[in-house]
Formats: C-alpha cells, structure tokens, sequence
C-alpha cells in the first residue's frame, strides 16, 4: 500500500473492493463525521478532519511517523475535494487515490443532464464576488454552496444582477434515503431553506446571449466613455489571460473594466475612479451587463496601494502598462 490512500465513498452506494483493502490495511484514518458513519469498523486510530489548518498538522505528524494513511473523501476526491490538497503537499509517488462517483454526477443523472460544457464553481469557503460573470458567460453551471453561500443567498444575487432566465435545480442529501430534488424558479429560492448538504445547478432557458455592449448602452456623464473600437483593441493589447487581475484607472463609465470581466471572467477587475458620481454609473453599468466588478473610489496613486498586484493596467484610454514592466 502507499503511504497515504484517498479513498472516495458515497452514500448509498457500496464500497468498492480496493477501498475496503485501503481501510482494513490502515494504521490512521482521517475521516469527517458524516463520512465515519459509512465506513466499516477499523481497528485504526480514526481522527477527524476539522480545519485545514488542523488536518494538515495532524496529516503531517502521522506521516512523520511512518504510518499508512487513509484519508476518506465524499466522492471523487480530486474533484473539489481534499485530494488536491495532499496531491499539492504531498510526493505523488506515496499516494493512491481510489475515486468514486462525485456528487455532480449522482446529481446530474438524477436529471438526465449531460456534463459537457458545464461550469463548475465552489463557493466553499470563498466570496461571492465576481460569480455574476461566470453564470452570464455560460448555459449550465454546478454551484458547491456553503453555510453563508445558501441557495437563498445566491437566488437573490443573481436577481440583483438581471440573472433571472434559470431553472434552478437543488440536490438536497443525495444518496441519503431522505435526498430531495427540486426545481425551482428563481423566486421560488429566493427566502426558501434547504438542507446545509446541497447542490445547484442553473440551466439557462433558451440560448446563451454574450454579446458585448455597444457604446449606447452604457450610463455615462456626457460623452465619458472609451469608445467601442478603442475598448477592443486596447483589451486585445493588454494580453489578458483568464484569472489575470486588472487596473482600470480613471474608469469614467467603466466600459473597459466591464469589458474586460466579460473575457476575463476568473480574474479580479479594478475599476479606479476619483469622481463618486461616475462610481455611480459604473455600479449601474455592471448590475446592467451583469458583472460583478471591484469599484474604487479614489485617486491614484493613494487608491492603488492595497489593491492586489495588477497583470495589466489600463489608464483613462490612453496607456497600457503590464506588471512585467513595472
């Protein structure tokens, strides 16, 4: 056996043989509560899997020793799992990873929807901030919910955000003799309570429209805005990779920084601007074109100073700088 074994298992479902043979074989377990009622009487010391913080001193002391290792996962435990911790921490060449169905999967064949093309998000432990682009850019997208990140929660940031064109389904205790599917409108979310062990997943009704704004429909002071040709060319110029981080200083309307979220849609936009009635029209902007973009109110240089360190600057239309060049 390898020194540290990752086993996926799944409620309802029997575990197979060579995960079996891992726990038998185990001197230490590591498993959640929820996880420790489906496995099968050990002579291992079972610990359990509290923070990451705890988990990785307790993981570490038990490797230190010299001990063979189990560390049971729900489902696939590479699959926004705490497999890709230990692959990330650990020499892949003491590792076994045993997977089993992930809950996706269980939750998408309860409904006869196909994976292909659907955005994965975990919201486990994360901020909501920027999610508004990743739904508007795609047609169907699985959603990991947490105790802040509740399906009610995100129902009502997607209706801030014009997001309303979704059946929603919640997977609620899957595998569990008591699971429940449901699909809803997003209204019908909005305010409900489900189950803390829960899945979503959006479907868009009809097509995906992604068409970029044109120049008039954007809410701007007089004519402040970079024109549409500009905007282009100048986020073509600036080399974007997908979670790169943006400075777009001395935004005006904000047309850049809500062009740039529309490509960019894993990376953080900075949309810079001293005028506080033109933050205004940059907040209405994006809700309008559904982005949820980071507004500075401020002027450079004393506004930049706790922002994150930039991959691209954009300033007022005119200048294009990259980090590497700082």
């Amino acid at each position: 056996m390898k020194r540290i074994n990752i086993v996926g298992i799944f409620p309802g479902r029997p575990i197979n043989p060579e995960a079996q043979k891992c726990i038998r074989e185990s001197q230490v377990i590591f498993s959640g509560k929820r996880n420790r009622e489906l496995i099968p009487e050990t002579n291992a010391q079972l610990l359990g899997i509290g923070t990451l913080k705890e988990f990785s001193v307790e993981l570490a002391n038990a490797f230190t020793e010299g001990k063979i290792i189990t560390v049971i996962a729900s489902g696939d435990p590479i699959f926004f799992g705490i497999g890709k911790y230990i692959t990330e921490h650990y020499d892949v060449s003491e590792i076994s990873i045993v997977p089993e169905v992930s809950s996706l999967q269980v939750a998408l064949s309860r409904i006869g929807m196909d994976a292909n093309n659907i955005r994965t998000i975990s919201l486990h432990g994360r901020p909501v901030k920027g999610l508004a682009q990743k739904i508007r850019n795609n047609v169907k997208i699985a959603l990991f919910t947490d105790s802040n990140n509740t399906p009610s929660n995100i129902a009502e940031y997607m209706k801030i955000f014009g997001l309303k064109d979704y059946i929603i389904y919640i997977f609620e205790r899957l595998g569990y003799s008591y699971e429940k599917i449901g699909k809803y409108a997003l209204d019908e979310v909005i305010g409900r309570k489900f189950d803390a062990l829960n899945i979503m997943v959006l479907k868009k009704n009809g097509n995906n429209n992604t068409q970029l704004p044109d120049d008039n429909a954007f809410l701007r002071k007089n004519d402040n805005i970079t024109k549409r040709e500009i905007r282009e060319i100048s986020i073509s110029e600036l080399e974007l990779n997908n979670g790169d981080t943006l400075w777009d200083i001395g935004s005006g309307s904000g047309s850049v920084a809500i062009y740039a979220s529309l490509m960019d849609v894993d990376g953080k936009v900075y949309a810079i601007e001293k005028e506080k009635v033109l933050c205004g029209y940059i907040e209405e902007n994006m809700i309008k074109f559904s982005t949820d973009i980071n507004i500075i109110n401020g002027k450079a240089p004393e506004a930049l100073e706790s922002l994150p360190d930039p991959d691209a600057i954009f300033i007022g239309g005119i200048i294009r700088q990259h980090n590497k060049n700082f």
